[in-house]
């Protein structure tokens, strides 16, 4: 059996549309806090558990906890959780999960980047049983899933050692050619993660309150310091022409979510600090400096900091396509962006200020992650079911077998 962990209605959203194809093939159970996605992977017909806090007390930390360090869960760096409570509604999740491990032959969990506070729960209680964990991130690249047994992003195997990567092959020179033709259509259009769908919001927001009605674990705060997903305007970001930044000679910042685990967990540098970073290259490199909001920012306060940066210092906003920006630019600094990843797809001189998995990627080592330790097939963001064959190749994954010929399947 499959344990998967739902930490998001999002999360829902997804792994029910990764597991439909294959219901059949996989015997999974679904474990999740948050109330509505129970009831719909219910109503679904699948098996679900819902993680709620008992009537009672339930003492001391569980022991198995000592080591998951649920103070550095990105719920509570972001203060919408407090560590009393993370610590409280972590122990009350072990204890539900020590029976459904107790009651079910577990052979893997897969869980979402990991760092959330159930994250570290489920990953605490599986290492105590032996249990692998799968841990599933977007790669914003089309149609392709980051999946590492040791982490996402700058804790996955793949930061340590390129032992995973070298297995694959580098692709025909047809194959990436015609592959980076579907990349700048895909780039050409928002992100997903820019667009905020008023059914969504709603479904979040009764969420919030069937889960207090509830008990269930994770009771964040609202915060009311947020802003629309037009912010970019507030900061009177110019979308510059191509031609424009043909003649302009600048290095390129891509911003990130400021309350991401990226920046929060994976770098000594924030946005504001990455800013003054990037002015000062652009300086000694007698160049200008663009800066881009990142399109999901949400932050209020965040972005009011940015605007009264820069008046301080000398660089400008810009709305421009990032793909776009990426091609003209005589730099890029990112603190540990996937647009790093990108800059090298176009050969363009790279600086990262935090830490990122890709630091050291020659040409081959990055061909060969984009087109086979990347698992294909797979949009996060999709609406439709995700084909037999990729979730196949996700579900079914043991470990040993994160071969090239594994990741890329037929």
């Amino acid at each position: 059996m499959i344990l998967l962990l739902v930490d998001s209605m999002e999360r829902a959203y997804f792994f029910e549309r990764l597991v439909h194809e294959v219901r059949s093939e996989f015997d999974v159970l679904f474990v999740t806090g948050e109330p509505m996605a129970h009831l719909r992977l219910r109503r679904a017909g699948y098996r679900s558990v819902y993680l709620r806090r008992p009537l009672i007390g339930i003492g001391e930390t569980a022991e198995i906890l000592r080591g998951a360090r649920i103070e550095a869960s990105i719920e509570v760096l972001n203060e919408k959780v407090t560590l009393k409570n993370a610590y409280r509604d972590a122990t009350a999740a072990v204890n539900i999960l020590g029976r459904v491990f107790s009651n079910n032959v577990i052979s893997r969990c897969l869980v979402w980047n990991g760092q959330q506070i159930l994250g570290r729960t489920v990953t605490a209680v599986a290492a105590s049983m032996g249990i692998p964990v799968l841990y599933l991130e977007i790669s914003n690249l089309p149609s392709k899933l980051f999946v590492d047994p040791e982490g996402v992003n700058a804790l996955s195997s793949i930061r340590r050692d390129n032992r995973a990567i070298n297995q694959c092959c580098v692709p025909l020179q047809e194959e990436h050619a015609a592959w980076m033709v579907e990349y700048e259509r895909y780039k050409s259009a928002p992100l997903p993660q820019a667009r905020v769908h008023w059914k969504w919001q709603l479904a979040s927001l009764c969420n919030i309150a069937v889960k207090h009605a509830t008990r269930g674990v994770i009771q964040g705060t609202l915060s009311l310091a947020t802003v629309s997903r037009r912010a970019a305007s507030i900061l009177d970001a110019r979308e510059h022409s191509e031609a424009e930044l043909a003649a302009m000679p600048y290095v390129f910042l891509p911003l990130q979510v400021s309350a991401d685990t990226q920046i929060k967990l994976h770098s000594d540098v924030d946005n504001f600090q990455a800013i003054e970073r990037a002015a000062k290259i652009a300086e000694e490199l007698e160049l200008g400096l663009l800066v881009k909001l990142h399109p999901a920012e949400r932050d209020a306060n965040s972005i009011r900091r940015l605007f009264q940066l820069r008046e301080q210092l000398s660089f400008e906003f810009t709305g421009s396509p990032t793909v776009t920006l990426i091609r003209h630019a005589h730099r890029v600094v990112t603190i540990n962006s996937t647009v790093g990843l990108e800059a090298l797809l176009y050969d363009k001189p790279l600086t990262t200020l935090g830490r990122a998995f890709y630091e050291g990627f020659d040409r081959d080592t990055l061909l060969k992650y984009i087109h086979g330790f990347l698992f294909d097939g797979i949009d996060y963001f999709g609406k439709v079911p995700v084909p037999a064959v990729a979730a196949r190749r996700v579900l079914a994954w043991t470990e040993g077998r994160e071969s090239a010929g594994f990741h890329k399947g037929s």
